[in-house]
């Protein structure tokens, strides 16, 4: 018998596109495109990164793209509940240096405490109205005897200075022994 010749028949269906189905590679290969440690792969599927597919004689397969979607949707840097010690350690060093620039302002008399100055000018402010209200209490018995205005203006006037002198006195040098306002502000 002779034996008989087949001839290859044309294939009346395109095959389709290779870009449609997707990248498969092995573990090793997988890790590689993704530039990752193939633990870093496992831990990423374990996490719930689209898994391997059966391949050709019982092989497992990677889909590259889909797992390279998942790793860039989860750039983000994961709080797994421990404190991330290089940002912990800037923080505090940023804290020490505000901290060291507070304490030198305050040295050098750039700060100052502020509830210590209310009460300082609390104090000014009582002397000055305490003085000034005092004023007619010194002088009312001269003034009613006066007949002359002008020499009840002059009185006023030089009795005011004098009050508002020994204020500004007060203010500038410190209090004398008589319990005064408070000792001379930091300039600022």
């Amino acid at each position: 018998m002779k034996p008989t010749v087949t001839k290859k028949r044309k294939r009346l269906t395109p095959r389709k596109p290779r870009a449609s189905r997707p990248e498969l590679k092995t573990r090793a290969e997988a890790a590689k495109a993704l530039k990752i440690a193939p633990r870093a792969l496992d831990r990423a599927i374990e996490r719930g990164a689209p898994g391997p597919v059966a391949g050709r004689r019982g092989t497992r397969r990677y889909p590259v793209a889909a797992l390279r979607r998942w790793l860039v949707a989860r750039e983000q840097p994961e709080d797994s509940g421990r404190p991330n010690l290089t940002a912990e350690r800037a923080r505090l060093v940023g804290v020490q240096r505000e901290l060291a620039e507070l304490k030198l302002a305050i040295a050098s008399g750039k700060l100052i405490d502020r509830a210590a100055e209310d009460r300082r000018d609390f104090e000014i402010a009582r002397t000055v109205r305490d003085s000034i209200l005092n004023v007619p209490d010194r002088i009312a018995s001269e003034l009613a005897a006066e007949s002359d205005a002008a020499r009840v203006h002059e009185r006023l006037t030089a009795e005011l200075t004098k009050c508002l002198s020994s204020l500004a006195d007060v203010l500038e040098h410190g209090p004398d022994d008589d319990g005064g306002a408070a000792a001379k502000r930091p300039e600022r």
